[in-house]
């Protein structure tokens, strides 16, 4: 058996990267009991897979003019936003930004990096040197890869950098505002410091009036699934020593679930697996009811599949293979309110749309409109205005009224029922829409069903708003009883235990005699899933909530403040939406 050399837990957890942190350990030696948190215990010879890592706490070290000055304890949930700084030190291999940069969670940006030196691709691709490179995927093929978006003025071709490569990449600077959800989730280093800047929004007594530098140190604890497929969570300061196994060896007749499978190096597929346990609520997803118990699988590889997340009036949710070949049509969206207009936008695109209610401005630095205005959305900005002989700031889209040609400004709670102006309608298949430039988010209406989808629900649903495209990473199985059929099985929502029995050898054999033609299978997904998916994808970039402000005019009142309204509208998570409002009103 493949093995490295025993370390303490401490340090074991401390080689962890973002992107790998997925291993198998057994333990070697020491004792670890808990039972008053976790009434948990390991031995010597225990096998465990980390399956997941999230943080327990956050500290926060102030420093001013270089000098660390305070060490402050930050809450998971604290609302003030920040602004980061990026890293002074650039990345020299691609395996550094592996290991250091979260990837995989973006639904919106990516980091992005400014490249020091030319790169010469095996491919005779020349990255030169000042291109900006954005982080938007992994790829494993017979080794792993790091996928990058060339941001050029006219196209943004997507290249694959392995981790072998020697790079000189530069963080570039960020100037977004993010909540400390944020930073944790998905702008977090890893063996390297990530200093902040303390912006606006802060209720803690420390942060109120410190202008200085932060440096967040998070702690993190550890979900783990045990021999037997008993999941829990452990903490960063295990008293054990560990050893990471790797091979085949470790893996027979040891019960495991999807996801450890997954984990498992390609080389060692395809290999035979018989079902031991099969979660109840199996039996309600989608297009996976026929597992059983006992039942003998074949998993051939492990695959990414593309998928389209897809909800009806923010009912229904479902996840959509992106080679679904169903008619569809591209429909307008409504936008009530302009901040519905603000959250929706694009840096690379601006929306289009036609006035449906008018509004009379309060003010005027603030425009007016009329029923039957055309708007080019063009960005955000901040104004001061002058409200009781105070400067007071009001956040605004700015926009062109394409009858006047004149630029002007919205404030966020102006209620125009916006309607998003398309060019010519035209009938599609999913994957042709998906290949026209900044496509996503969209609505869209299915006007003919895929006949390969048994019973497929879209059609006649007049509403679907089609968020995002993800990677659904997969395990391709092949069940051949009662009959042969190939099966896409997403490791994250089925929830079954399955041991190992053999590995199966005849690896030509398996890959010329079954082809993996995916089924166009529609899955319907349940609230608890579709949450799971905004939290890993965050479907919507999130943008920092405007300021609540009154607004007023002699004899009047206060303007309605309807943001959170707004914030839900626009298809951004809702729970944290409404605290964020509370805790700006």
């Amino acid at each position: 058996m493949e093995q490295s050399p025993s370390q303490s837990w401490i340090s074991f957890v401390n080689s962890l990267g973002p992107n790998n942190y997925k291993k198998t350990v057994r333990v070697v030696s020491g004792n670890y009991l808990s039972a008053s948190l976790y009434d948990l215990s390991f031995a010597t010879g225990d096998v465990f897979t980390v399956t997941d890592m999230f943080p327990t706490k956050v500290q926060a070290i102030l420093y001013e003019n270089e000098e660390a000055i305070q060490t402050v304890n930050i809450p998971l949930n604290y609302k003030g936003e920040f602004q980061i700084f990026p890293d002074e030190h650039p990345y020299l291999s691609v395996a550094e930004l592996y290991y250091s940069v979260q990837i995989g969670a973006l639904g919106g940006e990516g980091t992005r990096f400014e490249n020091k030196k030319s790169i010469y691709l095996e491919d005779k691709t020349v990255i030169d040197k000042g291109e900006i490179l954005e982080l938007v995927g992994l790829e494993e093929k017979d080794s792993t890869f790091l996928k990058f978006s060339l941001l050029k003025e006219d196209t943004s071709p997507f290249v694959l950098l392995p981790l072998t490569c020697n790079v000189e990449l530069q963080e570039c600077h960020d100037d977004q505002f993010y909540t400390l959800d944020m930073i944790l989730q998905w702008k977090m280093l890893f063996g390297r410091k990530r200093f902040v800047k303390i912006t606006k929004g802060h209720s803690l007594p420390c942060l109120q009036h410190f202008r200085g530098v932060a440096h967040l140190s998070p702690t993190y604890s550890f979900k783990v699934v045990c021999s037997g497929g008993t999941e829990t969570i452990v903490a960063s300061d295990l008293d054990i020593e560990v050893i990471e196994v790797s091979g085949k060896d470790w893996i027979l007749n040891f019960t495991m679930t999807l996801n450890m499978i997954y984990r498992i190096p390609v080389n060692e597929f395809p290999i035979e697996v018989t079902v031991s346990k099969v979660s109840s609520e199996i039996n309600t997803t989608s297009g996976f009811r026929n597992l059983e118990v006992g039942q003998c699988l074949t998993i051939l590889k492990k695959k990414e599949i593309k998928k389209c997340i897809v909800t009806e009036s923010a009912k229904q949710h479902f996840l959509v293979p992106s080679t679904y070949q169903g008619t569809i049509v591209k429909t307008p969206r409504s936008f009530p309110f302009a901040f519905d207009l603000f959250c929706s936008r694009t840096k690379e695109q601006g929306i289009r749309v036609l006035v449906r209610k008018a509004y009379k401005a309060e003010v005027p630095l603030l425009s007016s409109l009329e029923v039957g205005d055309e708007l080019q959305v063009l960005t955000s900005r901040t104004v001061v205005l002058e409200q009781n002989a105070r400067p007071q700031e009001l956040e605004v889209v700015e926009c062109v009224n394409v009858n006047t040609n004149q630029t002007i400004n919205i404030p966020l709670y102006a209620e125009g029922q916006f309607l998003e102006i398309l060019g010519e309608s035209q009938v599609c298949t999913l994957a042709e829409l998906l290949s026209q430039p900044h496509s996503v988010p969209c609505n869209i209406m299915v006007v003919k069903a895929d006949p390969s989808v048994e019973s497929d629900p879209l059609p006649g649903l007049k509403e679907l708003r089609l968020e995002m495209e993800i990677s659904d990473p997969c395990l391709i199985a092949l069940r051949r009883d009662p009959s042969p059929v190939i099966l896409a099985l997403p490791i994250d929502r089925v929830k079954v235990s399955i041991e190992v029995t053999v590995h199966w050898y005849n690896k030509k054999e398996s890959v010329q005699t079954y082809v993996f033609c995916h089924s166009n299978n529609v899955e319907t997904l349940h609230g608890d899933q579709y949450a799971a998916l905004q939290e890993k994808y965050f479907f919507s970039k999130p943008a920092p909530l405007p300021r609540c402000i009154q607004v007023k005019k002699q004899d009047s009142k206060p303007l309605p403040s309807i943001l959170g309204l707004a914030w839900s509208r626009a298809g951004l998570r809702s729970p944290r939406a409404t605290a964020e409002l509370d805790s700006h009103c």
